[in-house]
C-alpha cells in the first residue's frame, strides 16, 4: 500500500485547478500506479508519458528489484522524473547514496529522460503538485515534438503507399526488407495488438499509442514487451531490435 504522503500528493494533482480544468476539455487523462499495483497485475496499457515519482529516499538495490516494473511503464520515449530532495537531517553518506541512486536511473533511461535534471520534492505537497503540472507541460510539448518529428518518420518506412495506414501486406513487407519474413501466425499477432478499431489496418494514431507505450502489445491479455532496452519478447517475434533501429 502506497504511504499517507503518496496518497495526499496524488489527491493534491487530482484536485489541481489546471488538472480539473484539462480533465473536463478532454485534454489530460493522469493514471496513477504504484509497485505494489503491478506486483498484484495490475497495469496501465495506454499512455502517452510517464512521470516517475520517488516519495522517499531510494537505492540503487531498490531500483534493481523493481527493474521489471520500471522496465514496463519506463521504455518509453518521455519521462519526467520527481525525486526526494536531500535533508538537511541526511549525513553525509545519506545524501552521497541518494544522489547516486539518482545518477544511476538517469543513466538507465538517459534516453528516455527530456530533462537530466530532475526535479526535486519539497516538503510541502501543494508545491509539488505545481511542480508536477509544469513537468506534465513539458512532457506535453515533447510529446507534440516527438509525434510530429521521431514518431511520424517512422510510420511512414512501414506505410509504402503513404495512404496513411499500415496494413497486413505493408507490415509482411517490411519484415522481408529486414530479412525476418513474419509468419502468417506473427502478421496476425502483430495486427491484433495494433489493431484497436479492428479495422484491418494500422493508423497513425494506433502506431502513435503503441510507440508510446514502450512498443509493447496492450490488446488483450498479452504483455509482451518489444526491446527498445533490457529485455526482449516481442510483439514482432522476427524482428529484432537492432533492425527496428534501422527503422526509427
Amino acid at each position: 500500500m502506497p504511504d499517507v504522503e503518496t496518497l495526499n500528493l496524488f489527491k493534491r494533482i487530482e484536485e489541481h485547478p489546471k488538472v480539473i480544468e484539462s480533465v473536463k476539455k478532454g485534454a489530460l487523462k493522469i493514471k496513477t500506479t504504484i509497485y505494489e499495483d503491478f506486483v498484484n497485475n495490475i497495469k496501465h496499457d495506454e499512455y502517452d508519458a510517464v512521470a516517475m515519482l520517488f516519495m522517499k529516499d531510494f537505492k540503487k538495490l531498490d531500483l534493481q528489484d523493481m527493474a521489471d516494473y520500471l522496465e514496463f511503464y519506463i521504455l518509453v520515449p518521455v519521462i519526467y522524473m520527481f525525486v526526494p530532495m536531500p535533508q538537511k537531517s541526511h549525513n553525509q553518506d545519506e545524501a552521497k547514496e541518494l544522489l547516486g541512486s539518482i545518477k544511476y536511473l538517469q543513466t538507465q533511461f538517459n534516453e528516455n529522460l527530456i530533462d537530466q535534471l530532475p526535479t526535486f520534492l519539497s516538503l510541502d505537497n501543494n508545491q509539488n503538485a505545481e511542480q508536477f503540472m509544469c513537468g506534465v507541460r513539458t512532457m506535453e510539448h515533447f510529446y507534440e515534438l516527438k509525434k510530429e518529428n521521431e514518431v511520424r518518420d517512422c510510420f511512414k518506412k512501414f506505410d509504402l503507399d503513404g495512404n496513411g495506414h499500415i496494413d497486413r501486406e505493408e507490415l509482411g513487407s517490411l519484415s522481408v526488407r529486414l530479412g525476418h519474413n513474419l509468419s502468417e501466425e506473427e502478421l496476425n499477432s502483430a495486427l491484433e495488438d495494433l489493431d484497436l478499431n479492428h479495422d484491418g489496418t494500422i493508423d497513425f494514431d494506433e502506431f502513435c499509442r503503441w510507440y508510446f507505450t514502450g512498443m509493447k502489445a496492450y490488446n488483450g491479455a498479452k504483455k509482451s514487451m518489444l526491446q527498445v532496452g533490457m529485455k526482449t519478447t516481442s510483439v514482432f517475434e522476427a524482428l529484432k531490435s537492432e533492425d527496428l533501429a534501422k527503422i526509427i
